[in-house]
């Protein structure tokens, strides 16, 4: 069992001593075809992730990921809870479903303000740290948020 775990550990030591990235940052072209796993940190807390995810598009990369997080609540999970939470102050258990015909039941303005709130709050607060991994990457992600427990992988 160790001789599973063990190196687990270690991507995950490696994942928390990587550096810290706005998510701008990883806008590069150098990051279109990097797969791996990120977390995801508010600026006033760098111990604790918020978030763990993914990227294992071989086209898009972290480059891709990080694009859709500046995108839309229908692009990327924290995004929409990021929106929830940060924004609306809505309790997420409402459902997927719920949230997004919530949001796109409001007025096009309002909807307009917060989803610009939430692309600031992503661009002036998260900041990001990243592992490239080339296999077993859900596997690494699943062990990360079992071990860490961020507030917004639920």
């Amino acid at each position: 069992m160790e001789r599973k775990i063990e190196p687990l550990v270690e991507l995950l030591k490696e994942l928390l001593d990587s550096s810290l990235k706005n998510v701008r940052e990883f806008m590069h072209a150098e990051y279109k075809k990097r797969n791996g796993v990120y977390a995801i940190y508010d600026k006033n807390d760098l111990d604790n992730p918020i978030y763990i995810g993914k990227t294992e598009r071989q086209k898009e990369g972290m480059k891709g990921r990080m694009n859709n997080l500046l995108g839309d609540y229908l692009s990327h999970t924290l995004n929409l809870k990021l929106l929830c939470d940060k924004i609306l102050n809505w309790d997420r258990k409402l459902g997927r479903k719920e949230i997004i015909i919530r949001l796109k039941t409001m007025p096009k303005e309002e909807s307009k303000k917060y989803r610009k709130e939430v692309k600031n709050y992503i661009e002036n607060t998260l900041r990001v740290r990243f592992k490239e991994l080339d296999k077993d990457i859900s596997r690494f992600e699943h062990f990360a948020i079992g071990v860490l427990n961020p507030p917004l992988n639920d």
